[in-house]
């Protein structure tokens, strides 16, 4: 489901992104080397590759002595490309893609943070997966699949990420519209696997189900 791609074109995808959620607009100029980089977790050699791919196809532009900014269009060539505005069910595979790969950096990141920040998002997380069956209507995979987006989010708040933190909001957000369209199953592998990434979180496995839970995504996506 997810083709193999260099990790500079996967950067160069995540920007991409947040030009077209509207993170950066035409005009703006990017963050320098150094914050950009360390906000998207790569080195600076991968990030100037992913910049470059990126003026190669005119998505941003370099004005010498000053910057890179996302490139001037004509009233032509401009475009709306918030969320609200494009057609998010024809790049469903692409939202995935990029949510797979800022999430998963996230999850990883997990151990990093202080022993009183994992226990707070633990907690957090597990009351979610405890809630009454009793008190929702048959939408109990939807539940987990909201609470392990909001879990990861928070991880991107708690490491200070804020620029990572609104790109991975930006995805989760079409994933939870796509959610709308779907009619809840009880008992899917799903709620398994979210509940399997609770208890990895901190450890080395929790890639490989996160991994599994992405897969078993796009097939309940396919679904509505």
């Amino acid at each position: 489901m997810y083709q193999k791609m260099l990790l500079s074109e996967k950067v160069a995808e995540t920007i991409m992104t947040s030009i077209k959620n509207d993170f950066y607009k035409v005009g703006d100029q990017m963050p320098n080397e150094i914050q950009l980089a360390e906000e998207l977790g790569v080195s600076r050699a991968t990030l100037r590759e992913a910049i470059k791919i990126l003026i190669s196809r005119k998505v941003l532009e370099v004005k010498r002595g000053i910057g890179t900014f996302v490139s001037e269009k004509t009233e032509d060539e401009q475009h709306d490309f918030s969320l609200e505005s494009i057609n998010i069910y024809t790049q469903k595979m692409e939202i995935l893609r990029i949510m797979k790969h800022l999430d998963e950096e996230e999850l990883q990141a997990f151990q990093h943070l202080s022993w009183n920040d994992q226990q707070t998002i633990k907690s957090r997380f597990e009351s979610i997966l405890h809630v009454e069956k009793s008190k929702i209507d048959m939408d109990l995979t939807n539940i987990y699949i909201t609470g392990l987006l909001e879990t990861i989010e928070i991880i991107a708040l708690r490491r200070h990420s804020s620029f990572k933190h609104r790109l991975i909001k930006q995805t989760h957000e079409a994933v939870k519209i796509f959610l709308e369209t779907i009619v809840p199953k009880e008992g899917t592998i799903i709620c398994q696997l979210i509940k399997n990434i609770v208890e990895a979180l901190g450890q080395d496995e929790v890639v490989l189900i996160f991994d599994e839970f992405m897969m078993q995504l796009g097939f309940y996506l396919q679904e509505e």
